[in-house]
């Protein structure tokens, strides 16, 4: 066994026939196998892939056959099951085997066996030289895998990786195992999910056909400075800045996200020039095309994958003394602020130094139970919340913010005015900027038991208010006018502890109340002001609506001219000659009878002869041939006695 052990650790003379490349990638596995296994004296785990029975083995997926001599080795000299066992045990950075009638092949491919393809008469097994056995996460039934606590889904790409069509729990266990960072597995027929997750699994939650197991892999140590993680695996990866991700680099940017080391001739050396970074690398990208550095703040998110790659996320070693710029921690709190990147971070000293690093960064807040540290800029605040905690850096007194353009803190005083906005913050210098940066504030009040800011516009004065420390800025933008004696002519009385509604004009400092009314004057459309002694400010109104109590304001309104009453207009008077009196005619209607009836009109009288009506006299008949006609002959007048 002793010359076996001895040709483990010597890849380079066993290996030399192999690609560059090939043996940079058995580097790697050549480190973890001798580092990590050599004092290691339990027997090795076949596990069996998809079931093993009737599999032949595969790579990234069911159709990667792999490539013969570089991935995997093939021996048919009448071996046995356990004799092609043996072989894979003899062989450095041997992953598994597939096995056939005498036929072996010894599985080296960096990113070990990942699935199967049915295959009838073989055997698949994966080999994991030492393996914890994995136990269940809160029964591990019908459970499905969180983090920092029930509701933390964590991120894909980053506390886990999804490995679709696995149907047995075996495979997804050999997923596991092939992933060197995986911390545990979460799976359902067809649904296999390996947890990558810093902080590993800590909780979960139920869901029926679910199994959730926890699994004490995880880094590997490659060096005394730090940890290098490998993303996803690690072996024929690129590295990513977003998540998902399709092709290499995806999301990142050379010269702002990583940098490219053409003098890193091997994955040691990439190592090396990461690791003189401290913990401004965030981790290396090495191919045969050379070294990628990643300082990217927000770290690697994930990973694609690409032939003849690795991706490897860095931890740097924890420095005591990194947190020596840095506040005392305050446990069960967080910060508010801008976050600048979430990364990983296995103790607090580790937080300090990301953040040290990390631009604009004055703060952080540690969640151990994930092992991240999210750190912050322009902090303003912090509040209460179980499981984190927080550290702020010392700043220099000319990064803090000042309160320049302020007038002096009053404390126990609150500000009367219109309430803009709340914003948090660690002390009360912090609202100034925060006043600052909110279009029309004038001020604001801070409450130290909350750390919050009301920033105020439209002040109209402030009033005892224990706890609580106001301050607001100087009105005067220009120079007040001279007061004349009687200036105030045309305003009304001065009314006391009142306050005057209607839209503000401005505001202007001045010596006394008197000014305001020269104020007022220059103002176009002022209709009047409330003047605050304590601030010596006039505040000028337009508009007006009206007055009401308030304590402390004085108020002075301008008169106000009142219109004429309308009179009603009289008849003229003639001035030439009279009006003609209206002629009086009859009315058209009948006048009402006394009786109650209206008269009836007399009717016409037909002329009645004997009882008939009379004939009408014919009409002479007009002469003919121009000839009259004849008269009748008249009777002679008899008279009596004649």
């Amino acid at each position: 066994m002793l010359p076996s052990l001895i040709a483990a650790c010597l890849p380079v003379v066993l290996l030399g026939h192999l690609a560059g490349f090939d043996h940079i990638m058995l580097q790697l596995q050549h480190r973890r196998t001798c580092d990590t296994y050599a004092d290691a004296g339990s027997a090795p785990v076949w596990d069996s892939v998809d079931g093993g029975t009737n599999r032949a083995c595969r790579g990234a997926d069911s159709t990667d056959r792999g490539s013969a001599g570089s991935e995997y080795a093939v021996f048919t000299s009448a071996m046995s099951l356990d004799a092609c066992k043996a072989r894979c045990l003899d062989t450095s950075g041997c992953k598994g085997i597939e096995y056939s009638a005498g036929r072996c092949e010894v599985w080296r491919r960096p990113g070990g066996i990942t699935t199967s393809a049915g295959v009838r008469g073989y055997t698949c097994l994966r080999l994991v030289r030492e393996r914890p056995a994995f136990t269940p996460a809160d029964g591990g039934a019908d459970r499905v895998c969180r983090g920092a606590d029930a509701h933390d889904r964590g991120i894909k790409g980053v506390d886990y990786v999804i490995f679709p069509k696995t149907v047995t729990l075996a495979g997804c266990k050999g997923h596991c195992a092939a992933t060197t960072s995986c911390n545990g597995i979460e799976f359902k027929p067809g649904h296999c999910e390996v947890w990558i997750r810093a902080g590993g699994i800590g909780s979960t939650a139920k869901a029926a056909g679910f199994t959730c197991l926890r699994y004490s892999g995880g880094a590997v140590p490659i060096t005394g400075k730090g940890v290098f993680e490998p993303v996803d695996g690690g072996m024929d990866r690129a590295c990513c800045a977003i998540s998902p991700c399709w092709v290499p680099r995806q999301g990142g940017k050379e010269g702002e996200d990583f940098t490219l080391e053409g003098s890193a001739g091997s994955l040691n050396e990439c190592q090396a020039r990461c690791e003189e970074l401290g913990a401004a690398c965030k981790g290396i990208e090495f191919s045969p095309g050379g070294c990628e550095i990643w300082t990217r703040a927000a770290g690697i998110a994930t990973s694609a994958p690409v032939k003849s790659s690795v991706c490897l996320r860095y931890r740097p070693a924890s420095d005591p003394r990194a947190c020596g710029a840095f506040r005392a921690p305050q446990e069960g709190t967080d910060l508010a602020g801008a976050l600048l990147a979430a990364v990983h971070g296995e103790t607090q000293e580790a937080c300090c130094l990301a953040c040290t690093t990390a631009s604009g960064c004055e703060g952080f807040a540690y969640v151990a139970d994930a092992g991240m540290c999210y750190l912050k800029a322009n902090v303003t605040a912090t509040f209460a919340k179980a499981g984190v905690t927080t550290q702020v850096r010392h700043m220099p007194a000319s990064d803090l913010p000042t309160c320049e353009g302020f007038g002096e803190l009053q404390a126990d005083r609150d500000v009367a005015g219109d309430e803009l906005d709340q914003a948090q913050a660690i002390s009360a210098e912090y609202c100034c900027a925060a006043c600052r940066r909110a279009s029309g504030c004038q001020g604001f009040t801070y409450l130290a038991e909350n750390q919050i800011c009301y920033l105020k516009a439209n002040i109209t004065g402030t009033y005892a208010n224990p706890g609580r420390v106001s301050r607001m800025k100087p009105i005067l933008t220009t120079q007040p006018p001279t007061v004349q004696p009687g200036s105030c002519e045309g305003y009304g009385t001065l009314m006391r502890n009142t306050d005057v509604g209607g839209l503000q004009l401005g505001q202007v400092q001045v010596r006394t109340v008197d000014e305001c009314c020269g104020a007022c004057e220059e103002a176009t459309h002022c209709e009047g002001f409330a003047y605050l002694e304590e601030l010596h400010t006039c505040f000028l109104k337009a508009s007006i609506t009206g007055t009401y109590p308030k304590e402390g304001p004085m108020v002075r309104l301008k008169w106000r001219p009142q219109p004429e009453p309308e009179v009603e207009p009289q008849p003229m008077p003639a001035q030439f000659r009279p009006w003609p009196e209206p002629e009086h005619k009859p009315t058209p209607y009948p006048t009402p009878y006394s009786g109650g009836q209206h008269p009836q009109p007399e009717p016409e009288p037909t002329p009645y002869y004997g009882g008939q009506f009379p004939r009408p006299e014919p009409e002479p008949t007009p002469p003919q041939y121009g000839y009259h006609p004849r008269p009748e002959p008249q009777p002679t007048p008899y008279y009596y006695g004649q």
